[in-house]
């Protein structure tokens, strides 16, 4: 009997109010699974300072009560980061 590989692949949903101290719980997040899955310092750094960045230029425009969901996903080649302003809950 052959063992199967199973394509790696992570996916984090965190849907978050409008605050800037979530900007770091989303960057830590991505970076932490990153580092987990064997991820290279200076590409997890990069990718965490990236994540930062663009969360906190969607807040730039952001109201207060306004719900944000950030996707995290991550396979063997690629780490994406989908941003969805919800608007007002």
């Amino acid at each position: 009997m052959h063992a199967v590989e199973t394509p790696l692949h992570v996916g984090v949903t965190l849907c978050l109010p409008y605050d800037s101290a979530n900007l770091g719980v989303v960057s830590e997040v991505m970076a932490y699974t990153l580092r987990l899955l064997g991820g290279e310092d200076s590409v997890t750094d990069d990718m965490r300072q990236s994540v930062a960045d663009t969360c906190a230029a969607v807040l730039e425009g952001a109201a207060e009560g306004d719900v944000h969901e950030v996707e995290v996903s991550i396979d063997e080649r690629s780490c994406t980061v989908l941003l969805h302003d919800l608007g007002p809950v």
